[in-house]
């Protein structure tokens, strides 16, 4: 089970003591975590979460959102067994499907190209220009590349074709 908090939230500090318990409760039965929803945002987003506390429950390609009263022993029945009575989310939003975890990274994309020109900059020493003419010129190439190697195959056939009809 895995719990999407805010530091900031008043709610959540209230689940914090239940939560600690449930962890230490259910040790060796089921898996009890907790992530910081203002650090980790790609993971809140994979997990389609908008408000805090949020509470998962995740085994394998089922993710199950969890709706009771945060008491103890209402966590500890829904992680123990009561969560097959709610029905996982569907494939497209689950946070363990191919399109949750395309999903993650496509969110964290931005902040590893930060680092990578962060690496290359302050690192390797590459001046800003070198590095912005890199990573222009790679999809620039790319591009130019599939564009010939598309009109070399279908621009042949295309030209067989006419050669065809004029004789």
């Amino acid at each position: 089970m895995i719990d999407i908090y805010a530091p900031w939230c008043k709610h959540c500090a209230v689940l914090e003591p239940v939560w600690t318990s449930l962890a230490e409760r259910l040790e060796g039965k089921v898996m009890v975590g907790k992530v910081d929803g203002t650090r980790e945002k790609a993971l809140m987003k994979r997990f389609s979460c908008e408000a805090f506390p949020s509470i998962y429950y995740v085994a394998g390609p089922d993710t199950r959102v969890y709706a009771g009263l945060r008491t103890l022993q209402e966590l500890e029945k829904f992680a123990m067994f009561s969560y097959k009575d709610v029905k996982p989310l569907p494939f497209y939003r689950s946070p363990t499907s191919f399109v949750g975890r395309a999903s993650g990274n496509l969110i964290r994309l931005p902040a590893r190209f930060q680092a990578l020109v962060k690496y290359l900059h302050e690192e390797k020493k590459y001046s800003a220009l070198a590095i912005l003419a890199g990573i222009l010129g790679v999809p620039l190439s790319t591009g130019v590349l599939l564009v010939y190697m598309l009109d070399v195959f279908f621009g042949a056939r295309a030209r067989s074709r006419t050669h065809q009809h004029r004789d």
